[in-house]
């Protein structure tokens, strides 16, 4: 019999975790101890995170908060260039970037 701890961890079909549950074993039933729940939205970007705590019985709520995380993407081109004319150094950076372009 099993007196340990079990948790399960799920996950997208983009390989995102996306939960997990971890389980007490009581003697004769297995109790809901941790939750957590992740989404994403279509960019693969994390959208919600919501966990919960139960009390010894499994049943009980405790504890539990969730956050939501809102992002601003800007989308910035520049007209006309194209793969292998412009070069962005150093990669990693620390902040400051050079780019270059051989097309005037």
């Amino acid at each position: 019999m099993d007196k340990f701890p079990k948790g399960y961890l799920y996950h997208d079909a983009n390989k995102n975790p996306t939960g997990v549950l971890v389980q007490i074993w009581d003697g004769s039933a297995w109790l809901n101890y941790f939750q957590s729940s992740i989404g994403y939205d279509a960019n693969n970007f994390m959208k919600f995170l919501v966990w919960k705590d139960w009390e010894m019985d499994g049943t009980t709520l405790s504890w539990g908060d969730s956050t939501y995380i809102y992002y601003h993407t800007v989308v910035t081109g520049m007209p006309g260039l194209t793969k292998g004319n412009v070069v962005v150094y150093p990669n990693p950076s620390k902040g400051r970037l050079s780019v270059t372009s051989n097309k005037s």
